[in-house]
């Protein structure tokens, strides 16, 4: 090894102090703008295609804004503060269960628990499809679980899922008797 050789993590830094230091202007549908750092929204895998199709990198000083029509100023702002929150972690990946193979629970840390718990339904809804809109993946897999996390307490009672999921019960009695027949096992649940 030579003498003037320079360490990994020394240049790896120095490009993460880069990245932090980038500003990405981002405009949501509703007319807001956001000066977001370059690490914080390149966990949108939307956003880090196109600046990578458009050739932005580190050395480009083209002015540039991305545009994000289906997202809402006010969905936007909580994205950002959980992707903030998710600098240098992972992104989660399915496991699966071998001999069933049924996916695993994520196992979620305090911000992301606190962040996910305190949302209602409709909130959950929205952030996913953001998220979804901009392939936000831990978002994309965290919300889901949370849902299902409300839902199963509820399984084998259609009408607290139904209120739950904001559906109506458009059923007839003749339907309903007919589904509870050919889903027996909901009278075990």
């Amino acid at each position: 090894m030579s003498s003037d050789a320079k360490p990994a993590p020394a240049e790896t830094n120095e490009s993460d102090t880069k990245a932090k230091r980038k500003i990405v202007q981002c405009r949501t549908g509703d007319g807001g703008l956001f000066e977001v750092p370059l690490n914080v929204i390149s966990q949108a895998g939307t956003f880090a295609q196109m600046y990578s199709d458009l050739q932005l990198g580190a050395k480009s000083a083209a002015p540039f804004e991305f545009p994000m029509p289906a997202v809402s100023a006010k969905v936007f702002e909580e994205l950002v503060e959980f992707c903030e929150q998710r600098i240098g972690v992972p992104e989660p990946v399915i496991e699966r269960e071998p001999p069933t193979f049924c996916a695993k629970w994520f196992e979620l840390n305090d911000f992301e628990k606190n962040f996910l718990e305190v949302k209602s339904v409709p909130e959950l809804k929205e952030l996913w499809m953001a998220a979804r809109y901009l392939d936000i993946k831990s978002v994309c897999l965290f919300v889901p679980q949370e849902i299902a996390t409300r839902l199963i307490p509820l399984v084998g009672d259609n009408k607290k899922v139904l209120e739950f999921l904001n559906e109506p019960d458009d059923l007839s009695e003749e339907e309903k008797s007919a589904r509870s027949k050919k889903n027996i096992w909901l009278k075990y649940c």
